[in-house]
């Protein structure tokens, strides 16, 4: 009787633990997400590759998405599947920097560098996100495995938000 009292509770334990780490890196209905009040950006690449030139050159736009076929619903959807765990859109603090005023924003990067926010920026920090690091924040953010429609997407999402 001893053995199954413990098995119950091994069992419900493992599970509540269980339902908590779902729950923590779940949907977000109440879009509060979980980043923080740092720069607003998310990490990055293209300044660090060549540390001579400006983070935020114009002329090294070959790689970035366009993002004016992007769908913003289907950018939110994206977030709340794959980012919103680190990433909030209401300003709020997280893992990640928020996305609430990303769009067009000066960011603050950890080698002292600023770069706009466009979607050259965006791109990288989605494609290659530890080539950049923002300001205040460490480059844990996994490399995402999105294609060019869902990065435009995603980017038409973060134009929304101020």
């Amino acid at each position: 009787m001893r053995r199954t009292k413990r098995s119950i509770f091994l069992l419900f334990t493992f599970a509540a633990i269980l339902s908590l780490l779902v729950a923590a890196c779940g949907d977000d209905e109440d879009d509060t997400g979980g980043v923080g009040d740092a720069p607003v950006s998310t990490s990055t690449a293209a300044a660090e590759a060549d540390a001579t030139e400006p983070a935020d050159d114009d002329d090294d736009d070959t790689d970035a998405v366009d993002a004016g076929d992007g769908d913003a619903e289907e950018g939110r959807a994206i977030w709340q599947a794959q980012c919103a765990a680190c990433h909030t859109i209401d300003g709020g603090e997280a893992i990640g920097p928020t996305w609430q005023g990303l769009w067009m924003s000066e960011v603050a990067l950890d080698d002292g560098s600023t770069v706009t926010a466009d979607e050259a920026y965006i791109t990288e920090s989605i494609q290659d996100p530890n080539a950049q690091i923002v300001e205040g924040y460490s480059g844990v953010m996994p490399q995402l495995d999105l294609d060019d429609d869902e990065i435009a997407d995603v980017i038409a999402f973060i134009q929304t938000l101020e």
